[in-house]
């Protein structure tokens, strides 16, 4: 299930980006980021109900790792953006180029864990 909307999520994103609805992307790519997350967690027996749930478990089971230190700062990059998005008065002033920037990086993510839960499956 968390996989179809990682899926659904980016391709809003996409779309909003291109229709120059930035806020509108970045808070659709945050949850693209968020599901892919979930879903990991998901595989290792947890389902966290909260977005600071989330992040917790994912600085525990994954992003100690070194290797994994650029899908952490991707995900933070996401959440603060989101939350700008969502609630700051100066959310609307999200630029293309920060979006942008955020969708690829977003893209990476997903491409990343999607690959790191196929490892996870493949091994049960």
């Amino acid at each position: 299930m968390h996989l179809f909307k990682v899926q659904r999520h980016l391709q809003r994103a996409k779309q909003l980006f291109e229709l120059g609805m930035y806020p509108s992307a970045v808070h659709e790519a945050y949850y693209s980021v968020f599901h892919s997350s979930k879903a990991y967690l998901f595989l290792l027996g947890e389902d966290p109900q909260t977005h600071k749930g989330v992040r917790q478990l994912m600085n525990l089971y994954l992003f100690k790792e070194k290797k994994y230190v650029s899908l952490s700062k991707i995900y933070d990059q996401a959440m603060y953006m989101r939350q700008r998005a969502d609630y700051d008065v100066i959310g609307d002033f999200i630029d293309r180029e920060e979006c942008e920037k955020l969708l690829k990086d977003v893209e990476i993510y997903v491409g990343q864990l999607e690959k790191i839960i196929q490892n996870l499956i493949e091994k049960v």
